[in-house]
């Protein structure tokens, strides 16, 4: 199965996007999210329990495709509050 490559900007499933970049690797003219990236808050966040979708990161990545020494993420790998990235660019796709 193949899946889009996530830049920065891009969303995960309750619209927490990913802020880091990896500012000299590009798809579609956007930066690549950087490797472990931050995501900004989301909901559940200021709702009790609900801090770890406050300063969540990005996790997994492709264990094949690199770019600038770490793996790429690809739409599929959760955040550390368990949202998934569902968004990403069609035009690169990344075999898992």
């Amino acid at each position: 199965m193949t899946y889009a490559i996530v830049r920065q900007g891009d969303r995960n499933s309750a619209g927490g996007r990913a802020t880091g970049a990896r500012p000299t690797v590009k798809s579609s003219g956007k930066s690549l999210a950087a490797y472990r990236s931050g995501v900004t808050p989301h909901p559940c966040c200021g709702s009790p329990g609900c801090s770890k979708h406050c300063n969540a990161k990005v996790t997994g990545g492709a264990p094949t495709v690199f770019a600038a020494g770490k793996p790429v993420h690809i739409v599929s790998d959760s955040d550390t509050c368990a949202h998934k990235r569902v968004q990403g660019d069609n035009k690169v796709l990344v075999k898992k």
